[in-house]
């Protein structure tokens, strides 16, 4: 008799081989846990699955293994860390920059990218108190030239909840 697989095991499954194929890495590591997600070029660890996992939630889990795959891809740690200005602000800018020219390269080759990747913003940006910010902060500096760079290199518009 064949043993139907859990639903959280299917996604884990799913999501690992999606993020090792997109990643261009087939022998990466990928693993579960709670917490952040991170990644080296051995391995990655994705947020554990909780629950039942709606299409929001399943899209954001993707967005987030999309965003690592795209950085291991096309990230180039040399080439990076020769750029790298000094400063504290400087540098976070430059990080992030960075993020978004790895996630626009990879929206522009792989269909579905840019869904789970938009789904994840919207959700980060909602969690900061974007959609309903009234006064411009320093402290969202980085987020918002992130999104304007990413709408000018991908020309998929700014999710509504990072609108103002």
């Amino acid at each position: 008799m064949i043993r139907k697989e859990e639903t959280n095991d299917l996604v884990k499954r799913v999501t690992a081989a999606a993020l090792k194929a997109l990643a261009s890495e087939k022998e990466l590591t990928v693993s579960f846990a709670p917490g952040q997600a991170s990644a080296t070029r051995d391995s990655a660890t994705l947020p554990s699955p909780v629950g039942n996992i709606d299409t929001d939630n399943l899209k954001k889990m993707r967005g987030i293994a999309d965003s690592l795959a795209l950085r291991l891809r096309y990230h180039d740690s040399d080439i990076h860390k020769s750029h790298m200005p000094s400063g504290t602000d400087a540098r976070a800018i430059h990080e992030a920059m960075e993020q978004v020219r790895c996630e626009s390269l990879g929206v522009k080759q792989f269909t579905g990218v840019a869904d789970n990747l938009n789904v994840l913003l919207d959700q980060r940006y909602k969690a900061k108190g974007f959609n309903s910010l009234t006064d411009q902060k320093e402290e969202n500096l980085i987020d918002a030239v992130s999104v304007m760079v990413r709408e000018k290199l991908t020309g998929i518009a700014t999710p509504k909840s990072a609108e103002k």
